[in-house]
């Protein structure tokens, strides 16, 4: 078995875009309860392989997060609005996600890594 760090450049020989997120997804049944595995540590475990020449940042989306939260007092009860319904707060949030991807050096260079 490869070590995660291994295993996700193998992804990259490949040639196509991925985002951490993808990542994750393809390996988590494999290396999804390694602690190296967390968000941070993926994201540093690919700024270590850009600046080491194995892959390049290629495009960029900010993805935009909507959630509900319901209002409570402060002695815990639920908030009412006039209807009778909870009051909700909607809270939205941005995260700027990166995509990368690796060109034939770079996929050339990550086989001869990871024979």
């Amino acid at each position: 078995m490869r070590s995660l760090f291994q295993e996700v450049l193998h992804l990259f020989t490949d040639g196509k875009e991925r985002t951490r997120y993808d990542i994750q997804e393809e390996l988590r049944d494999v290396y999804g309860d390694f602690k190296a595995f967390k968000d941070k540590q993926m994201d540093e475990a690919l700024h270590t392989a850009m600046s080491n020449g194995l892959i390049a940042e290629s495009n960029y989306e900010i993805w935009v997060k909507k959630q509900d939260f319901l209002k409570y007092g402060q002695d815990g009860n639920l908030i009412l609005n006039a209807e009778g319904k909870p009051d909700v707060k909607t809270i939205e949030t941005k995260e700027l996600v990166m995509y990368y991807q690796s060109d034939q050096e770079m996929i050339d260079l990550i086989n001869s890594y990871i024979k």
